[in-house]
C-alpha cells in the first residue's frame, strides 16, 4: 500500500512539474535547460541528504566503466525527455512515456 501511495504522489508531482515547466518555457520565462536543472536538482538534494544522514558515501572504482556509460546515457535521455515535454502535446507525451 505504501508503494502505491508513493507512486501516486511521485506521478502527481512529476506531471505537475512538467505542466508548469512546459507553460513557463512556452511563455519565455525560463529556458529548457533551466527546466531540466530544476527537475533534476531535487533528486540530487535527496541523495545528498541520505549521504549526510548515513555519514558516508560508498563508491567502488570497479563500477567506473558502467557508471561513465550510464552518466552519458542519462544526460542524453534527460535532454530528449525535456525536448519531448516542451514540443509535444501533453496527451501524446503521456502515451509515449
Amino acid at each position: 500500500m505504501t508503494g502505491l501511495i508513493l507512486t501516486l504522489l511521485s506521478t502527481f508531482f512529476t506531471e505537475t512539474h512538467d505542466s508548469i515547466g512546459k507553460n513557463s518555457v512556452e511563455q519565455g520565462k525560463q529556458s529548457i535547460y533551466t527546466m531540466g536543472f530544476l527537475s533534476l536538482i531535487w533528486g540530487f538534494v535527496f541523495f545528498l541528504l541520505i549521504i549526510a544522514y548515513r555519514g558516508e558515501f560508498l563508491f567502488s572504482a570497479a563500477s567506473m566503466p558502467t557508471f561513465l556509460i550510464r552518466a552519458v546515457l542519462e544526460v542524453i535521455l534527460a535532454h530528449l525527455s525535456l525536448l519531448a515535454i516542451t514540443r509535444s502535446d501533453r496527451r501524446t507525451f503521456s502515451l509515449v512515456r
